[in-house]
């Protein structure tokens, strides 16, 4: 299986040097955790366990180091300036961790299963799964991307969202596709349909390169921002909901198989 994939990688373009390209690192076992969302934090991994309602703090064997218990279906995982931010599923809210502590962020919004969120400077993006709505959050500003749809701009069970630059990037799941809006809300662009994607749960960019989760064929799909197609990653992963991209280092969290996927660029 490994042999398959970097046959398919060998060929891909996937950086600015088009002399490196992505290369299979190791599988990390997770005993007794479901990971869904996942971030890499100061040498550690965070991992949200939403079938143990906990978010845990490992180490690349991955043993737990620290864990936060009581969150009821952690979602998505995201960090910055040294705050960890995620959702509860369950009770409807966005938590954020600072200095270990768990406190909610308030916000006058009403959730219906948030899901995925996202935070660069004073802009934030949460994901709202049975809403079918993304919630941009620009200072005072809140916008409302979506509403249930098919048709392009709309949205059908969002999982995921990640703020780059000026544009919005929505893992729109149940419609088996990304799409693009600007930070004003307008749509922009889809990608993924061609491809036959049965459930996009995660995303991430890097490089001016937009990765997604395909959870049910258990892939992983590169566009650029036009909608082309650069690679597909695939015989690696077990129903893969996240991935993140730090430092030429790329980590898929697989709920169905209870590992992290650990690739790198060289």
């Amino acid at each position: 299986m490994i042999k398959h994939w970097y046959l398919v990688a060998f060929a891909l373009l996937l950086s600015c040097d088009s002399k490196k390209e992505w290369v299979f690192k190791e599988n990390i076992p997770l005993e007794g955790i479901s990971p869904l969302g996942i971030i890499q934090d100061n040498g550690t991994l965070i991992i949200s366990d939403p079938d143990n309602n906990r978010i845990v703090r490992t180490d690349f064997k991955g043993s737990i180091i620290e864990e936060w218990r009581d969150i009821q279906r952690p979602m998505h995982i995201d960090l910055s300036d040294n705050k960890i931010f995620s959702t509860e599923f369950i009770n409807d809210r966005v938590i954020q961790l600072e200095n270990g502590q768990l406190s909610e962020i308030k916000l006058n919004i009403s959730f219906d299963a948030p899901a995925g969120v996202d935070v660069d400077g004073n802009k934030m993006a949460i994901a709202d799964f049975y809403s079918h709505y993304v919630h941009l959050i620009n200072g005072e500003q809140v916008i409302q991307i979506g509403g249930e749809g098919h048709e392009d701009g709309k949205l059908y069970y969002p999982t995921d969202v990640k703020l780059y630059q000026d544009k919005v990037l929505v893992a729109d799941a149940y419609n088996n596709r990304i799409q693009i809006f600007s930070d004003k809300g307008d749509f922009i662009k889809v990608n993924g349909w061609q491809e036959e994607i049965n459930v996009a749960s995660g995303l991430d960019v890097y490089s001016d390169q937009i990765y997604v989760t395909d959870f049910h064929n258990s892939r992983v799909l590169i566009y650029d921002f036009e909608g082309t197609l650069l690679g597909i990653f695939e015989n690696l992963f077990d129903k893969p909901t996240d991935i993140y991209i730090h430092q030429d280092r790329m980590y898929v969290a697989n709920y169905g198989g209870g590992s992290i996927t650990v690739f790198g660029l060289q």
